[in-house]
């Protein structure tokens, strides 16, 4: 019996390695184009998580360094919509400089926004809610209690919150 050393490749067995090398490279591609659209949604997650620590840390610092000194014409006022007063604003240099803040909270629908007016004429949106929201006081004068405006004192409250539905954020006032 003579042995035959077979050499070469069948048509068929050819066929076959390139259908599966080409299902390995097309498995490639699906994972990298995954991995790309992974990438996008991350960063563009971590950008809007930066804007919304960065807004709240604005608001923050509007309302702590809003100024306390009892003052009739420049009086802190609010209601449950809105909020005005006297505030140092950071400038572009590093330094901070007298501004007036508004605070306004639009309504529509089901959501809550937040928005900043600053002088001179910056407007901001700071946050959105779902659920709808309000600002509320702490008058500190004849016992703690939260009211729903504040208008008739020159000084201002103890500090502010914006009464959500599934959360509230109390900001204080510095000097209070």
């Amino acid at each position: 019996m003579v042995n035959e050393v077979r050499r070469g490749m069948t048509l068929i067995e050819l066929m076959l390695a390139i259908t599966l090398g080409g299902m390995l490279l097309l498995g490639a591609r699906m994972l990298f184009t995954q991995l790309q659209v992974a990438d996008v949604n991350l960063g563009r997650a971590a950008r809007e998580g930066d804007e919304r620590a960065n807004a709240m840390r604005l608001l923050h610092l509007l309302v702590r360094n809003a100024e306390v000194q009892p003052d009739s014409v420049n009086r802190f006022q609010g209601d449950t919509m809105s909020v005005r007063f006297r505030s140092h604003c950071q400038r572009p240099g590093g330094w901070l400089e007298a501004c007036s803040v508004s605070l306004v909270l639009a309504v529509t629908g089901d959501s809550t926004m937040l928005t900043a007016d600053l002088t001179p004429g910056r407007r901001l949106v700071l946050a959105r809610w779902s659920g709808r929201g309000g600002f509320e006081y702490l008058d500190t004068a004849p016992s703690d209690r939260w009211v729903g405006s504040w208008g008739r004192s020159i000084i201002p409250p103890a500090a502010i919150a914006v009464a959500l539905p599934s959360d509230t954020i109390v900001l204080p006032i510095a000097g209070r």
